[in-house]
């Protein structure tokens, strides 16, 4: 699986230019680290609307197929657009598949049709 994210909410749609998605191994957790940044300083510089999207993607569709075809189909597994007290309220820890926690997070497809 892999992430990218977006910081011009309320447009969800992948940006055009080709992402260099992260690789997230599924049995082993992944940090994004912040370095000394406060995350309230990066949503005030970064995330114009409060919220970022946070976009989780299969590994054998982005080696499949080109990012226009996947950007096109909106083929990504998830996508999380998240506040910062959304972040501090589930101790800044984002689980695939959504947990219960995540019950009132926005996130497409919504909470509960995710397997």
């Amino acid at each position: 699986m892999r992430y990218a994210i977006k910081s011009f909410y309320p447009d969800t749609i992948p940006s055009a230019e080709k992402i260099n998605a992260i690789v997230i191994n599924a049995r082993s957790p992944r940090s994004v680290e912040g370095g000394s940044t406060p995350w309230e300083y990066r949503y005030e510089t970064r995330y114009p609307s409060d919220t970022m999207s946070l976009f989780l993607m299969s590994n054998d569709t982005l080696e499949k197929y080109e990012w226009d075809r996947v950007r096109d189909d909106y083929n990504v597994l998830i996508r999380y657009d998240l506040s910062v007290q959304d972040l501090y309220s589930l101790k800044f820890k984002v689980v695939y598949p959504p947990d219960e926690r995540m019950a009132d997070i926005k996130m497409w497809p919504p909470y509960g049709t995710v397997q």
